[in-house]
């Protein structure tokens, strides 16, 4: 079996010195399969963002092993991690985090421009338009491409934020709280927006949520309790509704 996604002994602690510093996880394991598509759960304050963060590079681990995709993780300078994301994690937040200068298509190009970089002949080069426009498409988006993201639902912006993050073909895709901000029925449009994701690009898809409804469409749930993953939810692990 492939692994997307191999933690062994991470922890992770916060605080400025060793005697202030506040541990939120402790030597966690995780292994996630590729083409698995995974909800993470627990209650507030548990770490289960803190852990997403590490596997998408956002964040160092105070110890242990991070492997996604076949290539260590910990250890990386900044620079190196957010090169390693542009190239193999798709990376969906709650707030959207849209650029409102910009378009529909020109937000969803925003990964394309930096994966080419900065100078002469780089950035907006042939095809980024066009591959930006046809990932819209494919998530029923094609009418909104040309309109400033003020202007759309909740619903429209988060899957414009899941266009943006495909845009460059990830094996991972990373979601925190992605429904988090959505009323019932935009909540159905990005839980079939991540069905469509699984169904046609292959890709592995963790998605931290509270939301039972969220979780019911992944194929299996991992839980943070007590710094650690948990198989099972005990009644101790408190988790939010």
């Amino acid at each position: 079996m492939t692994h997307v996604v191999r933690l062994e002994n991470v922890s992770k602690s916060f605080g400025s010195s060793e005697a202030a510093a506040h541990p939120v996880l402790t030597d966690l394991d995780l292994d996630i399969a590729a083409g698995e598509y995974v909800a993470i759960m627990g209650r507030s304050g548990s770490g289960k963002s803190t852990l997403l963060n590490i596997i998408a590079g956002l964040l160092r681990p105070t110890t242990g092993l991070v492997e996604v995709c076949g290539q260590r993780l910990d250890g990386r300078s900044e620079e190196e991690a957010a090169k390693f994301r542009l190239a193999h994690v798709g990376f969906v937040f709650q707030a959207f985090h849209l650029l409102p200068r910009l378009t529909v298509w020109e937000n969803v190009a925003v990964p394309l421009i930096l994966r080419r970089g900065r100078g002469p002949g780089r950035g907006r080069g042939p095809g980024v338009e066009e591959r930006a426009r046809a990932e819209l498409d494919r998530l029923g988006l094609a009418q909104v491409a040309d309109r400033r993201p003020a202007g759309l639902s909740g619903g429209q912006q988060q899957r414009v934020a899941i266009a943006r993050a495909l845009v460059t073909d990830p094996p991972l895709l990373a979601a925190d709280e992605p429904t988090g901000n959505l009323d019932a029925s935009s909540t159905e449009e990005i839980l079939q927006a991540f069905d469509e994701v699984r169904s046609r690009y292959h890709a592995t898809i963790l998605v931290v949520t509270h939301d039972e409804q969220v979780a019911a469409r992944a194929e299996s749930r991992r839980y943070v309790v007590d710094g650690r993953i948990s198989a099972t939810s005990p009644q101790s692990a408190g988790l939010a509704k």
